[in-house]
């Protein structure tokens, strides 16, 4: 019934040989672009695969879309998440990730694309379960159209290191997006997570709140800024990180 309505939810090369038109113009284009980094640009250069999901002007997803990107043995990937939503329509994504138990060290270099439409409504849950020899560099950004609404969950509780670059874009006047996010460190695991949140037109508002615990040796970073562009007026934006720590040498 979803695909009838024009719905799409492929894996990314799949995606990208039926639904050029609808792939080209938004990979890696709008969101993730492969020149702001050398992450990003590996990324670009490397992915070796990824999930699409498109919903067309005026449909609502009412069930969520689940996606499941699961490392099955050891070694690098690269994963892709690319969610676009056109004018006033709605959908519910989670991604999970995973990987099987192993002690050889695994590299996973990951971009997520959230390009929300005018009037469009997306709520974003990425949840993180990676085994304790994983290291992660991640890019993740959000655009949000005009008078529409980015709702992202944010959850961090595997891997040996974790960075991520967190960026949400409020480019429509009326946009406003709220970045949840939680995480829990412990033995020698240590999470670095770096967010934006951009306010690049007038009457937008942000809203992000990040929880986070740590206990035995781990240690945990979390850095925010709030940015506005000349002559946005009436712009609304808050930010919080709050934090346990539950051991003499957790930092």
């Amino acid at each position: 019934s979803l695909a009838a309505q024009g719905v799409v939810v492929a894996d990314l090369l799949s995606a990208a040989e039926k639904y050029e038109e609808l792939v080209r113009p938004r990979l890696m284009t709008q969101a993730v672009v492969p020149h702001e980094s050398k992450f990003a640009a590996l990324h670009a250069a490397l992915w070796t695969h990824g999930v699409f999901i498109y919903v067309p002007r005026n449909v609502d997803v009412s069930r969520p879309i689940h996606v499941v990107m699961y490392n099955s043995q050891p070694g690098q990937t690269m994963g892709h998440v690319l969610v676009a939503l056109d004018e006033n329509s709605q959908a519910t994504v989670l991604v999970d990730y995973g990987s099987v138990a192993a002690e050889e060290q695994s590299l996973f270099v990951g971009a997520t694309e959230l390009l929300v439409g005018d009037h469009a409504n997306l709520k974003f849950v990425c949840l993180q379960d990676w085994n304790r020899a994983t290291y992660e560099f991640s890019t993740l950004r959000g655009r949000v159209g005009r008078d529409a609404h980015l709702d992202w969950v944010i959850g961090n509780m595997g891997g040996e290191f974790v960075k991520q670059f967190i960026e949400m874009e409020l480019d429509g006047q009326g946009a406003t997006g709220r970045v949840s996010g939680m995480f829990f460190a412990d033995g020698v695991q240590m999470f670095d997570q770096d967010t934006q949140q951009v306010h690049n037109a007038p009457l937008t508002s942000s809203d992000l709140l990040f929880k986070g615990a740590a206990k035995d040796e781990a240690r945990t970073v979390w850095q925010g800024m709030i940015k506005s562009l000349p002559k946005m007026q009436k712009i609304d934006g808050f930010q919080a990180c709050r934090n346990l720590v539950l051991s003499d040498d957790a930092r």
